[in-house]
């Protein structure tokens, strides 16, 4: 498990949010986290998942009352799709939350520092 390690600002695509959503955890527990950037396609994802998929009705509610505890920061939507967002920020941010195995690779291999969350906890990559 991570501890201790302290960021201004973490980037957090929609895999790891339903995953606490759907672990009922804090993503970032154990971490000392100033601000959470989501992409506006993001957002957009969970919008899409909250009308299409029944369990997911209250998924968007509940990960943003979790999320509460932090300070926020929605990006704009840029029109694409989240994991091409995600890329495009890396430079611009350093860390970045997603359980998606080839945007952890495109991410690290960009330079970015990229954790993952799921029922084993927090993992972070090196």
């Amino acid at each position: 498990m991570v501890m201790e390690e302290v960021y201004d600002i973490v980037v957090v695509d929609t895999s790891v949010l339903i995953s606490a959503y759907e672990l009922k955890k804090d993503p970032f527990e154990g971490l000392d986290v100033k601000q959470i950037y989501i992409p506006g396609s993001v957002v957009r994802e969970l919008e899409k998942l909250e009308k299409t998929a029944t369990k997911y009705n209250v998924a968007k509610r509940l990960i943003f009352k979790l999320l509460s505890l932090y300070n926020i920061i929605i990006g704009k939507d840029e029109g694409s799709f989240a994991d091409k967002e995600m890329l495009n920020l890396v430079g611009k941010y350093k860390v970045f939350f997603t359980n998606d195995k080839m945007l952890k690779k495109e991410i690290k291999n960009k330079g970015g520092i990229v954790y993952s969350f799921s029922a084993k906890g927090l993992r972070k990559y090196n």
